[in-house]
C-alpha cells in the first residue's frame, strides 16, 4: 500500500504460548503507533507491525549499506575523521529519539545501519529490542549478543535511561576506533558482565591506538 520496497523482520510465534510474550506483543503494537510517527534521517523509518496466528512482522525502511559492525569487520578499524562523522550522525539520531521520549537501549555497531550515501541510521530501538530478545531467547534458549556495550546500571538493575545510551555510544566509538568492542579481552559473557558491574570509570582506548586529544 505504500508503494515502496521495505525491510521486514519476521518472527515465528506459532510455538510461543507465553502470556508474557503476548502481553509484550500487545504493548509493542501499541507503541508502534508512536514509532511510526517518528521521522528523522538518522533513524530507520518504522512503518508498522502485523500479527497473525503464525507470525509477527515488523516493517522497516530498507537501508542498503548494511550495519556499521559489518563495515568494521570488512575494512577493519575506522580512521578518526570517519569516526567523527559517524558519531555526529548517531548523536543526531539519539537526540531525536530522546526528544520524543524513546530510549534506544541497544546502541552498538550492529544496530547502526549505513546508507549508500554514508548516512548513519539507528535501528532496533525502544521495545523492539525486548521483542527481539524474547523471540531469540525462546528459539535458542540462550542470551544473544554480548554485554560489552551495556552501561553498568543496565547490567546491575536493568535500568535504561538516556545516559545508558550515551555510555553505549562511547563503547561504539571505541568499537569504531579499534575494530573491537570494549572489554573484548574477557573470554566469557559472565566475566565481561562482572567487570562492567564493578567498573568505576568508562573503558579507555588501548595505548596503541593513536587519536587526537579531542577524540579522547
Amino acid at each position: 500500500s505504500l508503494g515502496q520496497v521495505m525491510a521486514v523482520k519476521v518472527f515465528d510465534i506459532s510455538k510461543l504460548s507465553s502470556k508474557l510474550v503476548d502481553e509484550k506483543l500487545d504493548s509493542f503494537i501499541a507503541e508502534s503507533k508512536v514509532l511510526s510517527k517518528l521521522n528523522n534521517k538518522n533513524t530507520v523509518k518504522f512503518f508498522g507491525v502485523h500479527k497473525d496466528n503464525q507470525t509477527f512482522k515488523i516493517f522497516l525502511e530498507l537501508v542498503i549499506g548494511g550495519s556499521l559492525s559489518k563495515i568494521i569487520s570488512t575494512y577493519g578499524r575506522l580512521p578518526e575523521k570517519l569516526v567523527k562523522k559517524y558519531t555526529l550522525e548517531i548523536l543526531y539520531g539519539l537526540e531525536y529519539l530522546h526528544m520524543h521520549n524513546v530510549i534506544h537501549r541497544d546502541i552498538k555497531g550492529a544496530n547502526i545501519l549505513v546508507d549508500r550515501d554514508g548516512t548513519c541510521k539507528l535501528s532496533d530501538f525502544g521495545s523492539a529490542k525486548e521483542i527481539i530478545e524474547e523471540f531469540e531467547f525462546s528459539e535458542q534458549n540462550s542470551l544473544k549478543g554480548t554485554p560489552n556495550w551495556m552501561a553498568p546500571e543496565c547490567v546491575k538493575n536493568m535500568e535504561y535511561s538516556r545516559f545508558s545510551d550515551i555510555w553505549s555510544l562511547g563503547c561504539t566509538i571505541i568499537e569504531m576506533l579499534t575494530g573491537k568492542p570494549p572489554f573484548h579481552q574477557f573470554k566469557t559473557q559472565m566475566a565481561a558482565l562482572y567487570n562492567i558491574m564493578n567498573v568505576r570509570e568508562p573503558p579507555t582506548l588501548p595505548e596503541n591506538i593513536k587519536v587526537s586529544e579531542e577524540c579522547k
